[in-house]
């Protein structure tokens, strides 16, 4: 009745998970705040009112969020376990 193997399973898994996702978004955090530059008018003065585009910290909690459907759809098909 009880799946205390299987929960452990589950916890360790998603732990593992997070806690690699968490360093993974700090990482990217880091990198994109370090190697952001503004753009430049002609003069050469930074343009305060230039668009940025999509930054690099939501193209990282985008691909973040697509490996995360992508291992749970396939752990839960994998182990078979009813959704």
């Amino acid at each position: 009745m009880f799946y205390f193997n299987l929960y452990g399973t589950l916890a360790f898994l998603f732990a593992l998970f997070f806690s690699v996702g968490l360093v993974l978004i700090a990482v990217v955090i880091y990198y994109s705040v370090a190697n952001y530059r503004k753009q430049t008018k002609e003069d050469g003065s930074p343009d305060e009112h230039a668009e940025p585009g999509v930054p690099l910290v939501l193209k990282g909690l985008y691909v973040g969020v697509a490996l995360y459907i992508l291992v749970v759809t396939l752990f839960f098909a994998i182990t078979g376990i009813p959704i």
